[in-house]
């Protein structure tokens, strides 16, 4: 009988392609029940519905994805192969009474099958539509999130625009505080850009914009914004290409950075002010401090006296240092380093280098050598640039170098380049320093070394005006080495 009922319910589509375990399920435990039904009055017992067996075969089919005509059309199968086999096999229940309730027996079963399918499907709707209503609840609220996030946003204009007619489909409120234009007269005006900056300006906006169309790149330029009143601001715009419905977008901000490049003009007169004020007077002071040590009196008399000079007279140096890096600092973030190239001789620098530092590596008990690998073209760089970045590398190598240690400048030509390394012996750096040397005014150690850490940065600038890089090697306990390239004389 289950294999009759099997064959007829492979013709339902739902139950075509179900593995046999999945498709039998319940349908023998539910014979059993329903054959117990109809046996029970003549044994003296009182019949128990299968109501519990359908429920779960009802549960078991909504998991499957069987619509309730899927459900009933089973049942109705089950009702016709078990009177069918019961026909064939002649063993049809005996007298009208016994055939009402086998009938009743498969009738209780597609009830409860039903009950429990559509009560299932309706809680399961419902945790759907619960569940649908709170994402949406959520959609709403990040929504609003964005909206509020975009629209606060400090001198930041968030916008949106056609890729090809750069015609604005979205621009943030804040458009109206930042440039004295409301959003809406943002859309409306036909060429925006052309209107709000000037010519020059303009065309390598317009150049961004192409290239960040064509090579789906993202793109930023600082430029001038002409506001309505007469103010010009200073902005910087930002642009990802997109794209919406098929039709290429451009997401942009433009963000008012008028009071930072002020701040920035500030910070060069001032700089302006330390290099050409400053400087001035403290070289007055540091020859007049060279000719007191050197005229101070002989013996116990003078002896005072050309101590201080000369103790002064090394703060006084140290201050011009100081003098000279901030500027250099500040010519190297703005990329207005001056650098005078013309072929050098690097065997020659390097010695150079080397005998400004072999007092304070005696000094110090350290052996100091330079060394040439192989031949040495000339390269195309500013001598007293690369004499300034050896400087700052060997006064780094001699600090982290203990007495007895020692500190090699090598020269080594490879292909188009010079590579010049400075090698020292000393307590190495953590690899955790390491990306963070080439920032300005960051120390590792502060107790380990005297300055101002600027030496570095300067260094790393000095070497990429030039067209070289530079970089550094260290292991702890081993010590370290800085090397750069600069590029070879090709004239």
């Amino acid at each position: 009988m289950v294999e009759a009922w099997e064959r007829a319910a492979r013709q339902i589509p739902a139950g075509r392609d179900l593995p046999r375990p999945h498709l039998i399920d319940h349908i023998p435990t539910m014979l059993e029940e329903i054959a117990d039904m109809v046996d029970a009055p003549r044994a003296g017992r009182i019949p128990k519905p299968p109501s519990e067996t359908a429920q779960a075969h009802a549960d078991e089919r909504l998991e499957e994805g069987f619509d309730l005509a899927s459900v009933v059309a089973e049942y109705a199968l089950l009702r016709s192969t078990i009177t069918r086999s019961l026909w064939q096999k002649q063993n049809l229940p005996g007298g009208p009474e016994a055939f009402l309730t086998l009938h009743q027996a498969i009738d209780a079963a597609v009830v409860a099958a039903v009950e429990r399918y559509t009560r299932a499907r309706d809680r399961g709707a419902g945790e759907s539509r619960a569940e649908l209503e709170r994402v949406l609840a959520q959609v709403d609220i990040e929504r609003l999130r964005f909206r509020d996030l975009v629209n606060n946003l400090d001198h930041v204009v968030v916008w949106e625009a056609d890729a090809q007619s750069l015609r604005f489909s979205f621009v943030s409120e804040r458009a109206t505080p930042v440039t004295g234009m409301t959003p809406a007269e943002w859309m409306s005006v036909p060429d925006f850009w052309g209107t709000h900056v000037p010519p020059a300006e303009l065309v390598r906006l317009l150049v961004l914009f192409r290239r960040c169309l064509e090579a789906q790149t993202d793109e930023r330029l600082d430029h001038r914004f002409l506001r309505p009143d007469g103010r010009v601001l200073w902005v910087h715009t930002g642009v990802h290409g997109t794209e919406r419905a098929g039709a290429p977008m451009f997401q942009g901000v433009t963000i008012d950075i008028t009071e930072l490049r002020e701040s920035i003009q500030a910070r060069e007169q001032i700089l302006e002010i330390v290099s050409h004020d400053l400087r001035n007077p403290l070289s007055v002071i540091t020859m007049n401090l060279e000719l007191l040590a050197r005229r101070a009196p002989p013996g116990d008399a003078g002896a005072e006296l050309r101590q201080r000079a000369e103790t002064t007279l090394r703060h006084a140096r140290q201050m011009a240092r100081i003098i000279g890096d901030l500027v250099d600092l500040a010519a190297v973030s703005a990329k207005r380093l001056s650098v005078a190239r013309k072929p050098e001789d690097p065997r020659r620098i390097a010695q150079e280098a080397v005998a400004s530092f072999e007092g304070r590596a005696n000094e110090k008990g350290l052996a100091l050598r330079s060394e040439v690998v192989g031949e040495s073209p000339r390269v195309l760089c500013d001598h007293d640039r690369v004499i300034q970045i050896l400087g700052n590398l060997l006064g780094n190598a001699i600090s982290a170098t203990d007495p007895g240690g020692s500190v090699v400048v090598r020269v080594e030509a490879r292909e188009d380049e010079v590579v010049f390394s400075v090698a020292d012996t000393g307590r190495g750096i953590p690899a955790e320093h390491l990306p963070n040397l080439f920032k300005p005014y960051w120390r590792g150690d502060a107790s380990a070394y005297r300055g101002t850490g600027l030496g570095l940065a300067i260094s790393q600038g000095l070497v990429a005006a030039q067209g070289g890089q530079i970089w550094v090697e260290s292991e702890l306990g081993r010590g370290t080495t800085f090397s750069f390239v600069l590029p070879v004389d090709r004239s």
